[in-house]
């Protein structure tokens, strides 16, 4: 988490850790729908890319967290020296999305540098995310090590821990993470009475905040706990709710982890039947592994990388001239640049009335609208579609009608509704004509063709659909 975040970041992040994931989802899609802000800090942009990169990861969306993660990875590595809260909460997101990766040595470096990072800097909130991340590295790196130097690594956690109890604030958002993450640590130290305080402690706070992810946590310290105490009953149903949290959450790296602690503990209880539900949520986690890892996703990152780096130096002039610097939509030039799509439909969509929403709303809500237009255009849109502003308050859609017979109609009567049906601001509830054509021998014969489906649709009374199938 950054300081000081969008609002709808924030939100998206709320819903995750309360594990309403339909909901987050639907919230992510209008936040990437919309450029990153303009007009801050290197690091800040930096920031903001790796947080859009972790909220993907975590709602199953691999190639948009790959490219995002590749491009914020490749910001810091052409970053100066690290400072500000910026940079530590960049490192910190870093260090998530490298765990996520399995790259486990790295994820551990990069949580000490935003440690160090955070506490230079002295910001609040970064310093308790840090401290948190740190912590948990150190539990993953112990887990994954052998039993030798497991346990050092275990003590130096709860000693960071242990701080970050004392620094962060009762009221943060990250207390009960800490809180709980220090339980883990107390349990792989081996001070079984302390963790189990500490989980109850964290789970209380957990519940009254209804952060799922602590409340998973602290289930999986209680199951650790009745484990070495011998009494498996009481273990196998405390792993059993801490994996269910982990599944709620769609925490990929705990689903694994906890489906293993209850495969662990059934094959100690003789129970076969959990141990076949553990080992289904152990093997589910182990295919999003293979999914994105086992096919190189460390070197598509690293890849990916290169290729940013190669390309951006001419992409800011492409887009310059390419682009219409209002909507972010391809402009005129844009979409003659553009490959046009086999089986091609053209849809001509026109604000209806527009210089009446201007002469009466102003010049800055027209603009608005269009805005908000070309967002919805996006939405409604395939990827491979090109979308452009063609001008004023014209808008061509290139739909590909390979697979899709009926593409071009129906994309443009869902746009035509989701315009209609948008949550405009008082006084002003815009509407759209749209022509379009398919069949055509040239383009131009396409735009004559969609030009005159336009012109039906505005002498039909405007709002609505006219095809024109050649």
């Amino acid at each position: 988490m950054i300081s000081n975040p969008p609002p709808h970041d924030e939100a998206v992040h709320r819903l995750l850790k309360a594990g309403r994931l339909t909901e987050a989802n639907q919230l992510f899609d209008r936040i990437i729908a919309k450029p990153v802000e303009t007009g801050v800090s290197r690091w800040r942009h930096t920031a903001l890319i790796l947080n859009r990169g972790f909220m993907a990861w975590r709602l199953g969306r691999i190639p948009l967290a790959m490219q995002l993660s590749a491009e914020g990875w490749l910001d810091i590595d052409s970053r100066e020296e690290p400072h500000g809260p910026d940079a530590a909460a960049a490192l910190g997101l870093l260090t998530a999305q490298l765990a996520t990766l399995g790259q486990t040595d790295k994820a551990l470096e990069a949580a000490r540098s935003s440690w160090r990072t955070a506490y230079r800097c002295g910001d609040q909130l970064q310093m308790e995310l840090a401290t948190q991340r740190m912590g948990a590295g150190l539990i993953l790196t112990a887990i994954e090590s052998p039993p030798d130097q497991a346990k050092a690594l275990y003590i130096e956690a709860t000693e960071i821990l242990a701080q970050g109890t004392v620094i962060a604030d009762f009221e943060s958002f990250v207390y009960a993470p800490i809180i709980a993450t220090y339980a883990r640590a107390l349990a792989g130290a081996g001070d079984l009475f302390e963790a189990e305080a500490q989980a109850r402690r964290a789970m209380d706070l957990g519940l009254e905040r209804d952060d799922q992810w602590t409340i998973s946590v602290c289930h999986a310290v209680h199951a650790a706990v009745r484990r070495a105490e011998g009494a498996l009953p009481e273990a196998r149903s405390a792993a059993m709710r801490a994996l269910a949290g982990a599944q709620r959450i769609n925490d990929q790296h705990l689903i694994g982890r906890f489906g293993l602690d209850l495969m662990e503990i059934c094959v100690q209880a003789g129970d076969p039947v959990g141990e076949v539900h553990a080992l289904r949520a152990v093997s589910n986690a182990e295919r999003m592994a293979i999914q994105t890892l086992q096919e190189g996703l460390g070197q598509a990152l690293e890849d990916r990388r290169i290729t940013v780096h190669a390309a951006r130096s001419t992409l800011a002039a492409y887009e310059a001239a390419h682009r219409d610097p209002l909507t972010d939509l391809a402009n005129r030039r844009g979409l003659e640049a553009s490959d046009v799509p086999a089986q091609p439909w053209l849809v001509l969509v026109d604000v209806d009335e527009f210089k009446a929403i201007n002469d009466s709303a102003g010049h800055p809500a027209g603009d608005m609208a269009l805005r908000e237009i070309a967002m919805l255009l996006r939405r409604e849109c395939a990827a491979e579609d090109v979308i452009s502003r063609w001008a004023g308050d014209e808008f061509v859609l290139l739909v590909s009608g390979v697979d899709r017979p009926e593409a071009g109609s129906e994309i443009a009567e869902r746009i035509r509704a989701a315009v209609s049906a948008h949550r405009w601001p008082a006084g002003l509830c815009p509407t759209v004509s749209i022509g379009v054509a398919t069949g055509g021998s040239t383009m131009d014969e396409l735009f004559l063709a969609a030009d005159q489906a336009l012109y039906q649709a505005k002498s039909a009374g405007r709002n609505r659909v006219e095809v024109s199938r050649s």
